[in-house]
């Protein structure tokens, strides 16, 4: 209230701000506008005697003073005011502190500084901590609560990024405490982790975050889990059967494939890491080695290499080279391949091949001479009969093992060849419908074809085609051995079967007959040589009666 130029009003503590009754304070505007003055002495005295400030003369109207004095106290900051150092004393420790946050507590509520210091006040609540258990829950539950949790946090992050030597004895304090009582907070760890998601999550995607963003964190890391994993075999079991579990499996493919497409630089790194290891890591080259001896390695390889062959034709003739290159210059490659080969295909290995070529001396178990011999099985069941030369193992495939088309062979060569100018000529259009031969009576017609196939058989045997046709018709277009017709086409697109082969005496240029295919390769095989037709004949006859009395079926018709 305005009373003779003054304002009434309640005084204001310098130091502590309690209000003191019975002051005049003069308004906003100046002294000397408002013919107020000043108290004599000049200054605020203080209302307790612990709140003890050093006198001064205000510079300035009081009341601007209080005011620039209020707005510093509502933000937490009292370090000075005016220029002059404010003090305080401490009531338990009477000991006369800067009035600041960092020696008096400022209670936002009451909008004073505590009347103990912070040391005093701190060793008042540790007491009553340790002493009190009703106090010690209830300090323990306010600090649980999120808005706790958050604050302190804050202030840890803030004293650890401005306050390095706390850092450090905060590092040293909680490796301390951790390896006092590391049993204890593992599994208060582990249980938190097994039973809280949100903390799980939140864990994971932090140190995710770390991982990725921090290099050192990372390399720390990473060397306290491989040292934990080479000396702590309970850990190193769980990670194993982790890693075991088809998601985990599922997850690291996944993941492993995805920086193998997009990150080149890092799969550059990362095979140069591989081969520097496989180079200098006895111990895991062998153990890779023996992985990939597994079937199951094998057949993913197999099946890797496939289709990249089918795809790469650059990779395909490196491979193809590199191969022949290795299985020329390295005995034992081409031992393990040779051994390999005859594994899958007869069942048999490399030494019981071996020992059969010394059982048959070295020689052809049907012609009986040293020539280069291959593994002879039956193709029905698959068993190993004897080893053969080239022709004898060929003409048998040709003959297709038959005793009957071997006896027909047999009975062919030893008839009396014809010569070409005994052949008759039967200019008959019909003939060859008569004697039911539509394939030749249609490539007959043709008139091309006819010109071409005389040129080639009177440049050949000496004969025309009017005599291939009288020869054709004799056996009624087929096979003089088998008793077949020709059953194949010269290529996929022709239009017409093959006709009959002309077969002849290369000794003498006598023609003997037409012959499929397979018969004049057989008898070229067997080098016209009827003698050697009848071994084949026993060899197969003395492996049928073998074979049957070990319970098998005869091969053959």
């Amino acid at each position: 209230m305005l009373q003779n130029g003054y304002v009434a009003t309640t005084r204001a503590c310098h130091c502590c701000w309690l209000a003191v009754s019975g002051t005049v304070l003069p308004v906003w505007q100046q002294p000397e506008e408002l013919g107020l003055r000043l108290p004599a002495n000049g200054h605020f005295e203080p209302c307790q005697p612990h709140c003890q400030v050093p006198y001064r003369v205000w510079n300035r109207h009081p009341l601007q003073e209080m005011d620039a004095l209020a707005g510093i106290r509502r933000r937490g900051d009292l370090r000075s005011f005016g220029g002059i150092s404010m003090l305080k004393q401490c009531t338990k420790c009477l000991e006369t502190k800067p009035l600041d946050n960092d020696n008096f507590y400022f209670s936002k509520s009451n909008q004073r500084f505590s009347s103990k210091c912070k040391t005093c006040s701190r060793a008042e609540q540790n007491e009553k901590y340790a002493n009190d258990p009703e106090f010690r829950e209830r300090i323990k539950a306010r600090q649980r609560t999120p808005e706790a949790r958050q604050r302190k946090n804050r202030r840890n992050r803030e004293r650890r990024a401005n306050n390095s030597e706390w850092r450090e004895s905060e590092k040293a304090r909680q490796r301390e405490r951790y390896q006092n009582n590391r049993d204890d907070i593992l599994a208060r760890r582990r249980e938190k982790w097994a039973n809280d998601t949100v903390f799980r999550e939140r864990t994971l995607s932090e140190r995710n975050v770390r991982y990725h963003n921090e290099p050192g964190y990372r390399d720390v890391l990473l060397s306290n889990r491989r040292e934990r994993y080479h000396n702590d075999e309970e850990y190193r079991q769980r990670i194993l059967k982790a890693k075991r579990t088809p998601e985990a499996r599922q997850r690291e493919n996944e993941r492993y494939n995805e920086r193998r497409a997009n990150e080149q630089e890092w799969w550059e790194i990362k095979k140069a890491h591989k081969r520097e290891r496989y180079q200098s890591d006895p111990a895991l080259r062998e153990k890779l080695l023996a992985k990939q001896r597994t079937p199951k390695a094998r057949a993913r390889v197999n099946q890797r290499n496939k289709m990249r062959r089918a795809t790469d034709l650059e990779w395909r003739e490196s491979q193809n080279s590199r191969n022949r290159e290795r299985y020329g210059n390295d005995p034992e490659y081409k031992k393990r391949i040779r051994n390999q080969s005859l594994v899958s295909l007869y069942g048999i290995t490399l030494k019981q091949r071996a020992q059969m070529e010394a059982a048959q001396c070295g020689l052809c178990a049907i012609c009986r001479q040293a020539e280069k011999l291959f593994v002879d099985h039956n193709h029905e069941d698959g068993q190993v009969r004897a080893l053969l030369c080239p022709n004898c193992n060929s003409g048998l495939g040709y003959f297709e093992e038959d005793e009957e088309i071997l006896l027909g062979a047999v009975e062919y060569l030893y008839r009396e060849p014809m010569e070409p100018y005994s052949v008759p000529i039967i200019p008959d259009e019909q003939l060859f419908a008569r004697f039911g031969i539509p394939y030749w009576a249609e490539q007959s017609r043709d008139k091309k074809f006819r010109k071409q196939k005389n040129q080639n058989l009177q440049q050949k045997y000496g004969i025309t085609i009017d005599q291939y046709e009288w020869m054709l018709a004799k056996n009624a277009g087929l096979c003089w051995i088998c008793n077949r017709p020709e059953e194949r086409k010269r290529h996929q697109k022709a239009r017409y079967l093959e006709a009959l082969y002309v077969d002849h005496d290369h000794q003498t240029g006598m023609i003997r007959g037409l012959l499929c295919r397979k018969c004049n390769t057989g008898v070229g095989y067997f080098q016209d040589d009827a003698a050697r037709m009848l071994a084949a004949i026993a060899y197969l006859d003395q492996w049928n009666v073998s074979n049957a009395d070990r319970g098998g079926e005869p091969s053959g018709r």
